[in-house]
């Protein structure tokens, strides 16, 4: 699975109702993110799922089994990948699988199985929404697959800090649950425009003065976004506040305590308060100092400091190589730019 933790959550739930024993691994990173967040609902649906630790850490081996108990489970946090774990593991059960998520997560997995025939429902309930899949086979299609949102929010971001840009970024996914980091950068004053297109949307994001704003992990529920808005909050006037931002620490790298570092080392005052953090910011970034950012294999501290660098002082990035786990032509296109 690499460095990718989407890859081994989903596969997890899918393997699970194929009977035998599996067996699923991780680099350096991914081997340190906690599993147990998938290993206890697949194992309310009868899979084995065990690794190593109390946080089920990968190497992990899974017994799969077919047919799988149907269940309805509440997840404890915003994740996308947990629900999408049941849900492909449903399609093995007995009967009819419910998730139900306090905050409304990415909705990718089940628009995928419903455009592939599967029997599967969706209904908001308050914040959050219930999904219930019933067992099938998903029927072969041909996709065309939009860009993602979360690579879009770094050139986003660049075109908003940097003295003199103007970035155009066509056709990604369009999804409400995966472009919260335009309100925000809206909100602080971005000049951002947004053309939709059915699933898809473009934008122009031009040079921007930014001001200071409250972010909150409800509008960003995968909070994968947050480091390079740290950037924009770098870069704004005033004093940004980061709110319940916990599940930063369980993700490649510890990106709370990575955020945090990142704006220090670009000459702001950032400080945290149990899960919020602060960034008191610059006012722009030609003010953001020259600096060295060690990545810890963390692809988006990579491109957050990358961003930072070109519209500020520069930077050494150790471990910039990681950066090809997800984007492998980003510094290609970042050089395209200029």
């Amino acid at each position: 699975c690499g460095n990718s933790g989407t890859t081994m959550r989903l596969l997890a739930g899918l393997v699970s109702a194929l009977p035998g024993r599996h067996l699923l691994v991780g680099d350096e990173s991914l081997s340190a993110r906690p599993m147990d967040r998938i290993a206890t609902p697949l194992a309310l649906m009868g899979s084995s799922v065990t690794g190593l630790g109390l946080r089920v850490t990968a190497p992990l081996q899974i017994i799969g089994q077919k047919p799988l108990h149907p269940i309805s489970y509440h997840v404890p946090m915003a994740s996308a990948q947990v629900k999408s774990a049941v849900l492909l593991a449903g399609l093995g059960a007995a009967g009819p699988t419910s998730v139900h998520e306090d905050v409304r997560t990415r909705s990718t997995t089940e628009d995928m199985l419903q455009l592939c025939g599967v029997d599967v429902a969706s209904h908001d309930d308050g914040a959050g929404r219930r999904v219930t899949v019933h067992p099938g086979r998903p029927s072969a299609r041909q996709w065309s697959v939009p860009g993602d949102p979360s690579q879009a929010a770094f050139f986003a971001v660049l075109g908003c800090i940097h003295r003199d840009a103007e970035i155009e970024i066509v056709d990604i996914d369009a999804s409400e649950d995966r472009c919260g980091f335009f309100q925000v950068l809206q909100r602080m004053g971005a000049n951002l425009t947004v053309r939709a297109n059915g699933a898809t949307a473009s934008f122009v994001v031009k040079s921007s003065a930014l001001l200071a704003t409250e972010i909150t992990a409800e509008e960003i529920p995968s909070v994968d976004e947050v480091p390079v808005l740290t950037v924009a909050a770098a870069a704004a006037t005033g004093t940004s506040a980061f709110r319940h931002m916990g599940e930063l620490r369980l993700k490649e790298s510890d990106r709370f305590d990575g955020a945090l570092v990142l704006a220090i080392a670009l000459g702001c005052r950032a400080w945290a308060d149990g899960d919020d953090f602060f960034v008191e910011g610059l006012g722009s970034a030609e003010r953001f100092s020259e600096f060295t950012m060690h990545a810890h294999l963390d692809h988006r501290m990579v491109m957050a400091s990358a961003v930072a660098a070109i519209a500020g002082g520069g930077c050494t990035i150790d471990g910039a190589q990681t950066v090809a786990s997800s984007y492998p032509q980003f510094f290609d296109d970042v050089a395209s730019l200029q």
